[in-house]
């Protein structure tokens, strides 16, 4: 079960006012949709969501009893209403056009502003996770691939602290094989999500 914290809430919150990585496309419609990258991430972790065997993502038929967060519950409406697709096809989706990735964001940052979770909290959590000896939470290793991606870790790591942790990450896939295996289906698009953006743009 999640640790009372979200992957995307938590991204929002390290990345208001940082500068995400550049894009043609705006930082704010990128921004956004390495959140819905978040999202995903946490109906993953939270098994309320699984891939078939054509990597299509399947949501489970029991996620209202999973679920209580109003975001990710309008995430997995959007996606029961919608033909099944890749994680590289609900991206596609989610940029153009910008209605329903807009409501999912104005949904978290709703939320977001009734919790108490600053920036130095979890900054704080992640250096005693990452940095630290001790366990990793899934939800740690998966919030450090998108701030990885969208190249904000350097606003809150040294280039040593990063190099440091992604020799955790590297442990933990070795260590975890059957965590990471969860985590890797959308963690390798997460990886190359600028080109991920841009080419479905291109596409429609």
């Amino acid at each position: 079960m999640m640790e009372n914290f979200l992957v995307s809430e938590e991204f929002i919150g390290l990345s208001d006012n940082k500068k995400i990585k550049n894009s043609l496309l705006g930082r704010s419609r990128v921004r956004q949709l390495y959140m819905v990258g978040g999202l995903f991430f946490d109906l993953l972790l939270l098994d309320a969501i699984e891939f078939d065997s054509k990597d299509k993502i399947k949501i489970n038929s029991d996620y209202e009893n999973i679920i209580e967060d109003e975001t990710l519950l309008k995430l997995c409406s959007i996606i029961k209403e919608q033909k099944s697709k890749t994680f590289k096809g609900w991206i596609s989706y989610f940029n153009i056009p910008s209605k329903n990735r807009v409501l999912l964001y104005n949904s978290l940052i709703k939320n977001i502003s009734q919790t108490n979770n600053s920036k130095d909290f979890v900054v704080q959590r992640l250096r005693a996770e990452l940095l630290e000896p001790g366990n990793v939470s899934d939800e740690t290793v998966a919030l450090a691939l998108l701030l990885k991606a969208s190249k904000l870790l350097k606003e809150y790591f040294s280039n040593y602290e990063i190099k440091e942790i992604n020799n955790r990450i590297e442990l933990f896939k070795k260590e975890n094989a059957k965590r990471w295996s969860n985590i890797k289906q959308i963690g390798k698009e997460i990886e190359y999500m600028d080109a991920l953006i841009l080419s479905s743009a291109i596409l429609i």
